[in-house]
């Protein structure tokens, strides 16, 4: 069977998106790096080179947070994936349980009556908290998104500020 046009747009899109995130993750890590094998420590003074530390800092935040995004657009497909199973096996076994047939599960039993009802509430059940941790992730995955750049921009104008002002001190 050909894939939907939806379905070509949609995965096409997911992978731009977890590139995009490794970029920004390696980009993040080698400036932090950079700036950190660069860097020489000194007295904390109120002058342009409390800008280095900082934008450490703001890189280091900033990275992490990558990381946790990454991690998280895994779970996300994790869990889209037990959802789409559980609404599929659910479908399978509402239609059986209208036309009075009995169902083979994965393990190979063969389940009708009530257990087949039984089975089909578990599995719309599994769906429902799929679904509701998947919310709260794709949640979670957007202020990961949001507090990265945030701090990613910190460590870039802080490292602007340090090498800018250097000069006039």
């Amino acid at each position: 069977m050909a894939e939907s046009k939806s379905l070509l747009v949609y995965a096409g899109v997911r992978d731009a998106q977890q590139k995009y995130d490794y970029f920004i993750a390696g980009v993040t890590g080698a400036l932090f790096a950079y700036i950190a094998q660069t860097y020489t420590p000194r007295r904390i003074e109120l002058n342009p080179s409390v800008f280095e530390p900082l934008a450490l800092v703001f890189l280091a935040l900033s990275f992490y947070l990558a990381l946790r995004r990454i991690e998280n657009t895994t779970l996300i497909g994790m869990l889209n994936h037990q959802q789409l199973d559980a609404n599929e096996k659910a479908g399978e076994s509402a239609k059986a349980l209208r036309a009075g047939n009995n169902v083979v599960t994965d393990g190979g039993t063969l389940i009708g009556g009530q257990a087949l009802h039984t089975m089909y509430g578990e599995l719309k059940g599994l769906a429902d908290d799929a679904s509701r941790m998947t919310d709260k992730a794709i949640a979670q995955g957007d202020r990961y998104y949001h507090h990265r750049n945030a701090f990613l921009m910190g460590g870039f104008v802080s490292i602007f500020l340090a090498k800018l002002l250097q000069p006039y001190v």
